[in-house]
């Protein structure tokens, strides 16, 4: 089919503002002639969505109140071909709009080079959008022509490969930049597994040093999910050193979802116009970050809005205390931070006793159980948001925490709120009626717009009302009375019994203590099968987990505690001699272990070095712990799929050690304290 002039040149086409041509169409193929959208004078945007279709160079000819051209998903229409029908000062002259997603998707290679700028140089072009586009090879000085660009979208696009040949800084200045999701460079991209960058200074940092200090004058980058799946970034004990005037003006960075684990990052500035002090938004959220180095704040002072939900900061919170505690301590203007989904289970005192700014902390999905941190110097707040976490009651210092925060007395100022929905609220006991009584009173939280609920003594939920004080009273005021009678010989009896008994109880716990000093002092001279505390047996289903979440940390707590510097736990594929048959290796790795840990997950399935492993327990009795990923469904047709009838009976008599999946994060569901005390009380059984 033609498309030429005569198909728009009746006069209601002269009013069409917005046209838009598909594959919706039933024609196969389509053709436009020279100049065939002439008559359209008020024409100010064209979508071409088309498989297979010839573009003339003087197609868009006459179309002089254009401002927005798309031909996202015209698969086989050319870069060269759509530029030689863009080239000339009367071919959309007032084009301020291009988007040219998924473009040649089926006929690469496409080449951004120069001449793409040259060309889209006479537009007065602000957004331009590649995204999802498959790019052979991208030349950054594409932007020293494209002078009034605002954004750059490039999210979902694959890059083959960059260039940056007399880039200038300038040339990106004041732009939004979106990488996200974008394939790197082969170059670029991280391998497999963990990229651990450590012991390093970096001074004043260059292109090819730090491939997106290339961003470092735009107004916004998105690198979000560019780290692909399988991949995650730990920087260690690194420096940048920059003692040289730098211009920053990122005002805001998102990259969330890429797997940017650990933070130890410092950076040395040496003079005023060193720092980064334009940033004003920074998002980190969804990264499994567990450290961030409380010193890379100095850099960036004036950020003002800072997201780190979804990481796993609690291992900060729990390792590095007094680095946690200090972490906003630079951030004198930040009004918005988010700790949401990080497993955090008690916030420091002293938290945000610098950050007089705020107007909303995020808290919700945590694990707290109290209010634990101050805030009576926080005039600006607007928002507390404690949603989603473990509160059932909350004491005194936690009321008193809430009660200090400042009463905004200025007109028209919003009052602080703060939020409470979905915690475990109790009504049940008579310690809850002071807390139950001040959410009735304080104006800081809308009980009825919240709809919050307690759980009462049948455990039942109900909505919190002024009747739900009454209701705690007489608990309270219930008296249980118990009468004594009987001769006294009944109650010396009763008493002898009592003191037998405990006596007992310390018999055993001082005798199970002796086995478990003689059995540590065998595991620290590691002979025999007291060379490692645990043979760890897992499927290649729960492999990450293991890596990610078990070995490194239970032998660590292991070592501490046994007090050696030597592994405590065996694994096939840590502990393997090269070139001897797997089977010989599972049993001479099992003889050398006084436990052993069986991982299990709902996709768990029995190997035949499981069966080895099994078989091997059973033959010589040793202790079985069985360590769940998640919550393993304990359904006798589930057990049937993932089990066989002798590790079902294992697993029903044996101990188990809980893990919790929450937000695709897993913790424990108890201390390694705890754990390794149970692995060695265990141990001792053969003693």
């Amino acid at each position: 089919m033609v498309i030429n002039s005569t198909d728009f040149n009746v006069e209601g086409w002269k009013n069409v503002k917005y046209l838009e041509i598909s594959n919706s169409l039933s024609y196969s193929y389509l053709k436009f002639t020279a100049e065939p959208f002439s008559d359209l004078k008020r024409l100010e945007e064209l979508q071409l969505h088309l498989g297979h279709f010839y573009l003339d160079p003087d197609t868009f000819v006459g179309l002089n109140s254009v401002k927005s051209l798309d031909v996202s998903d015209c698969v086989r229409l050319s870069f060269e071909d759509l530029l030689q029908s863009l080239n000339g000062t009367n071919k959309l002259p007032n084009l301020t709009k291009l988007t040219v997603s998924r473009l040649n998707a089926y006929h690469p290679p496409n080449v951004i080079d120069e001449s793409f700028g040259q060309i889209l140089q006479q537009k007065m072009l602000a957004y331009l959008d590649m995204s999802n586009t498959e790019i052979t090879a991208f030349h950054f000085g594409v932007f020293k022509y494209l002078r009034y660009l605002k954004v750059f979208n490039a999210s979902g696009a694959t890059f083959g490969n960059t260039f940056q040949n007399d880039f200038d800084f300038s040339d990106l200045r004041n732009i939004v930049v979106d990488l996200s999701h974008m394939t790197l460079p082969k170059r670029m991209r991280p391998s497999p597994g963990r990229l651990v960058i450590s012991n390093i200074v970096v001074k004043n940092p260059t292109i090819h040093a730090v491939g997106f200090v290339i961003f470092i004058e735009a107004k916004l980058v998105n690198t979000s999910s560019i780290v692909p799946t399988l991949s995650s970034i730990w920087i260690h004990n690194t420096t940048i050193i920059i003692d040289k005037p730098i211009q920053v003006l990122l005002q805001r960075v998102i990259t969330k979802n890429n797997n940017l684990k650990y933070l130890d990052l410092h950076v040395e500035h040496f003079c005023n116009n060193c720092i980064a002090s334009s940033a004003e938004k920074i998002d980190l959220s969804y990264n499994g970050l567990q450290f961030i180095n409380p010193s890379l704040a100095n850099f960036a002072p004036n950020i003002k809005i800072l997201d780190l939900s979804f990481n796993q900061l609690f291992k900060m919170a729990k390792n590095n205390s007094s680095f946690f505690e200090i972490l906003l301590k630079s951030l004198s203007y930040l009004q918005f931070v988010s700790l949401s989904a990080n497993n955090l289970n008690i916030i420091p005192v002293n938290m945000f006793e610098e950050n007089f700014a705020l107007e909303t902390i995020d808290l919700s999905r945590n694990e707290l159980y109290q209010v634990t941190f101050c805030m009576s110097h926080l005039e600006k707040l607007k928002v507390l948001d404690l949603q989603n976490n473990y509160i059932h009651i909350l004491d005194e210092v936690s009321l008193g925490h809430l009660d200090s925060i400042p009463e905004n007395t200025e007109q028209n100022e919003t009052q602080t709120t703060v939020l409470l929905r979905f915690n475990p609220i109790l009504c049940s006991e008579c310690d809850s009626k002071p807390f139950i009584t001040w959410l009735l009173k304080t104006p800081l939280v809308n009980i009825k717009s919240q709809n919050l609920k307690c759980k009462s003594e049948n455990g039942v939920l109900s909505t919190i009302v002024e009747d739900s004080i009454q209701n705690v009273q007489s608990i309270c005021d219930r008296v249980t009375i118990i009468i004594a009678s009987g001769v006294s010989g009944t109650c010396t009896i009763f008493v002898i019994a009592i003191i037998s008994m405990i006596a007992h109880t310390y018999w055993k716990r001082a005798r199970l203590l002796a086995k478990k000093n003689i059995m540590m002092s065998l595991l620290r001279n590691g002979e025999d099968q007291y060379e490692f505390v645990a043979y760890l047996a897992y499927s290649d289903a729960n492999e990450d987990f293991v890596m990610n979440n078990v070995i490194d940390n239970l032998d660590e707590n292991l070592k501490r505690m046994i007090k050696t510097e030597r592994d405590l736990i065996c694994t096939k594929d840590r502990h393997s001699r090269p070139g001897y048959p797997i089977f010989e290796e599972i049993g001479r790795c099992f003889k050398r272990a006084s436990v052993v840990i069986f991982v299990i997950s709902n996709d768990f399935r029995l190997t035949s070095e499981c069966y080895m492993v099994i078989n091997l327990v059973l033959q010589s009795n040793k202790p079985i712990i069985f360590m769940l990923k998640g919550n393993v469904d304990e359904s006798d047709d589930i057990l049937e799929q993932i089990m066989s009838d002798m590790v079902k009976n294992l697993y029903h008599v044996s101990t188990k050690i809980q893990w919790r999946e929450r937000n695709g994060l897993y913790t424990l569901e108890t201390s390694w304290d705890y754990v390794c005390n149970v692995i060695l009380d265990h141990s001792v059984r053969n003693i």
